[in-house]
């Protein structure tokens, strides 16, 4: 479990290129200005069976979003059976600010996420070409 962390990006994780795997995991009552559970940037992560709940995105402007959830940047994020909720950014991207690479959801739930931007649940950069897979 990953809580109560603040920092300026990732509050409970930043990955600056590496490979990161979670499972059975709890990422929760996080903040950072950018990603407040999770910042991937040009990395691997991968969560089985995880929740990322409760955090909060209170910075960034609306190009670089806040992704209270995540926020994914050149990088591939993999969820299966898990759960993205709660989460909630001050600008873009309540449950995710997918700004580039690939997100793939397997039998996983975005749900209860809100942003008093653009994309309470899922916002895609409009800068950039993405690629969402839902199996």
């Amino acid at each position: 479990t990953a809580r109560y962390g603040y920092y300026s990006s990732g509050g409970g994780f930043f990955n600056d290129g590496g490979t990161v795997i979670l499972s059975e995991s709890t990422i929760t009552g996080n903040d950072a200005d950018l990603g407040g559970g999770f910042h991937n940037l040009g990395g691997e992560v991968t969560l089985t069976h995880s929740t990322v709940s409760e955090n909060d995105a209170s910075g960034g402007i609306h190009y670089t979003g806040g992704g209270a959830g995540f926020q994914n940047r050149d990088g591939m994020v993999t969820l299966t059976h898990s759960t993205v909720s709660g989460n909630s950014a001050d600008w873009s991207g309540g449950g995710f600010f997918h700004h580039s690479g690939t997100v793939t959801l397997t039998h996983s739930t975005v749900s209860g996420n809100s942003a008093d931007g653009e994309g309470g649940g899922f916002y895609r950069s409009e800068e950039h070409t993405s690629e969402l897979q839902s199996h």
